[in-house]
């Protein structure tokens, strides 16, 4: 069961380490993204509208390039009265005396559905517009006390979200260790000989299935081997009855014969052969036996001193 304890623990620390990776791989992708959609997006504006605020003069060339660089539609530098004293592009309906409502307004969003950026100093204040539809420019205010509570919900929900999934996989690991323990039981009872039954049910049905089939054919094998190996004992038990009986009178006669004087010698030499080769024939049906009943370790053996052993003694007894 050792090994299947350290499959678990394997497959537990495997699963910890790729949530792990997937969390610090889902934090990178969206610092990275972050930094891509706004660090460096916003800085990049921030600086080009600073270097065409910087060129703007009477000519206007390195500020067109700047904005012809940044893709802008138009641009225009308004003094403190809100009047257009420079302009890139302009379009007409655009070009007019602005109030101080009009500049509140289009500096945070659109200016007639141009997202728009703004830059301010001494010279004015210049407005870049960028085409309709090219930019999500809004802006998104947030009481500080709910975005609090709305930062504290998502770092609760993660972190039980992540225990949820941790906890669904110790327990679904624990299920598959505790369904592999019983089918590596069975294994190990199968090769003890034993006889096994699993229940066919769960995602190892068929795993259960082939198990069953495997020790139902096993029991199968071993009963027709058993039946068929005590055929075989009763038949040799049988035989060697049935041998001893006529035997025992052959055995005798031949005795009979080889003890009486008045006999022809020669009839009295054959007698003895006749007896020692039955003699030989009854030993054989004893080996018989005796080998088909140790090779069920039912007969015991019978352990005899050797004759080294009887010399030993005796030297011993005479000392």
């Amino acid at each position: 069961m050792k090994s299947l304890m350290r499959i678990y623990f394997n497959y537990i620390a495997t699963a910890l380490v790729i949530i792990f990776m997937f969390v610090l791989l889902q934090f990178v992708l969206l610092a990275v993204i972050t930094s891509k959609l706004y660090d460096n997006d916003s800085g990049g504006k921030r600086y080009s509208m600073v270097r065409v605020y910087e060129a703007v003069d009477e000519d206007g060339q390195e500020a067109a390039a700047c904005l012809q660089a940044m893709g802008a539609s138009f641009a225009m530098l308004l003094d403190d009265a809100g009047t257009p004293v420079w302009s890139y592009q302009l379009p007409e309906q655009l070009n007019h005396t602005y109030t101080t409502s009009q500049v509140a307004s289009f500096t945070r969003w659109y200016l007639e559905d141009y997202p728009v950026y703004v830059w301010g100093g001494e010279k004015g204040l210049l407005v870049v517009g960028y085409p309709k539809g090219s930019i999500w420019n809004y802006a998104v205010h947030q009481d500080m006390d709910k975005l609090k509570g709305v930062f504290t919900f998502l770092s609760l929900s993660f972190i039980s979200t992540l225990a949820g999934a941790v906890l669904i996989l110790l327990v679904s690991g624990f299920r598959y260790y505790r369904r592999m323990r019983i089918i590596a039981d069975s294994v190990g009872k199968l090769a003890s000989g034993e006889s096994v039954h699993l229940a066919e049910t769960g995602n190892m049905k068929e795993i259960a299935c082939t198990i069953n089939q495997a020790s139902h054919r096993l029991t199968t094998q071993r009963e027709q081997l058993e039946k068929r190996d005590e055929a075989r004992t009763e038949w040799i038990s049988g035989v060697s009855h049935d041998i001893r009986t006529p035997l025992s009178l052959v055995m005798g006669y031949a005795d009979m014969i080889e003890r009486q004087t008045d006999t022809d010698p020669e009839i009295r030499e054959k007698a003895g052969l006749i007896r020692a080769q039955s003699v030989r024939i009854r030993n054989l049906i004893e080996d018989l036996n005796l080998a088909s009943k140790l090779e069920y370790n039912v007969q015991p053996l019978r352990k005899k001193v050797s004759f080294w052993q009887q010399s030993c003694a005796k030297s011993l007894r005479i000392y």
